[in-house]
């Protein structure tokens, strides 16, 4: 009597003496075999699914990081901030207010929503920020003998009585948590919306060459072109920054001093830029020069003259001193 093994037309004999046919001694020493390939292909079916899975993680940084350019290869987004290393043009480092420092040292720039940073009322709160999370990503680029953070929130929101308490707060954790040996933190207010900023930055500069940002001028004007992701943002999106050097300290009514004017008109044709939308100034002041700073940046002076030079609108800001030292 023989008995059917599904499809297999062999069976094992019954006697004392009993064996294996030649074709189950073939298969079962195929055992170990298939077996060792199962794990292989188990280890590289996990490790494929690892993989994909970190690759998924990434896609919303790698796509960030791309539209930023070769400048921000590592920029790293997070839930209310962005973490960048300078590119360190001349422009970037006099903008982002660290220019005593050597370029070698400035290590890390981090941009800071204001309106999320700030909690209800103005407040700043523990969950204002993953401390933990942004120390973690800052630690690679640290060194605690020399090297430089700054952190800039944008957009604070109004009657924030908390601006000492964060600068402190900023200052401590950029020094002790994340390991640099100086923290620098600014502050500005503005309503437009933190991620509308970024996008119009990476809208500006996508497919852009980046470049130096060299300046040219005098000792009265610096001119810049504007050909970075963060001099964008810095310099209040605009294509050409104009650096107004001596500190205006006269009163000279509703003109800027007649030299400093001429300069402006002789350098900022010279700068080439891709496209003349915005002119951006930047001012310091002091004592009876503070009117008429406030009449150029705030009240149609820079405005004026920007379209003069053939530019769409005109953006400033001025840093004002209690003396004239």
């Amino acid at each position: 009597m023989t008995h059917s093994f599904g499809p297999w037309a062999t069976t094992l004999g019954v006697h004392s003496r009993a064996g294996l046919t030649s074709f189950w001694k073939k298969r079962m020493t195929m055992l170990s075999t298939l077996d060792q390939s199962k794990i292989r292909a188990s280890r590289l079916g996990t490790m494929g699914v690892f993989i994909a899975a970190v690759m998924i993680a990434l896609v919303p940084v790698i796509r960030f990081a791309s539209a930023l350019g070769q400048e921000q290869a590592s920029a790293i987004r997070g839930k209310n901030y962005v973490l960048a290393p300078w590119k360190k043009t001349e422009l970037q480092m006099w903008l982002i207010g660290s220019a005593g420092d050597p370029k070698e040292n400035c290590n890390a720039y981090v941009l800071i929503d204001g309106h999320s940073f700030y909690g209800e009322g103005g407040r700043l709160e523990r969950e204002s920020l993953d401390w933990d999370e942004l120390a973690k990503q800052l630690r690679p680029l640290s060194d605690r003998k020399k090297g430089v953070v700054v952190f800039s929130v944008l957009g604070i929101p109004d009657h924030v009585d908390a601006l000492d308490l964060s600068r402190w707060t900023l200052e401590g954790f950029g020094e002790q948590k994340a390991g640099f040996y100086r923290a620098y933190v600014s502050q500005s207010t503005g309503r437009d919306d933190f991620w509308d900023q970024i996008a119009a930055a990476q809208k500006k500069m996508k497919g852009r060459a980046e470049g130096p940002e060299l300046p040219i001028g005098n000792d009265l004007v610096q001119v810049y072109p504007v050909q970075t992701f963060l001099s964008y943002l810095k310099g209040g999106g605009s294509d050409c920054v104009v650096r107004i050097v001596p500190r205006l300290k006269k009163d000279t009514g509703k003109a800027l001093p007649r030299e400093i004017r001429q300069a402006i008109l002789e350098y900022v044709p010279q700068v080439d830029v891709s496209r003349k939308g915005k002119l951006h100034f930047r001012v310091t002041c002091s004592g009876e020069g503070t009117d008429t700073a406030k009449w150029f940046v705030f009240e149609g002076g820079a405005d004026k003259l920007a379209r003069s030079l053939s530019y769409e609108e005109s953006s400033g800001s001025l840093g004002e001193y209690r003396s004239d030292d």
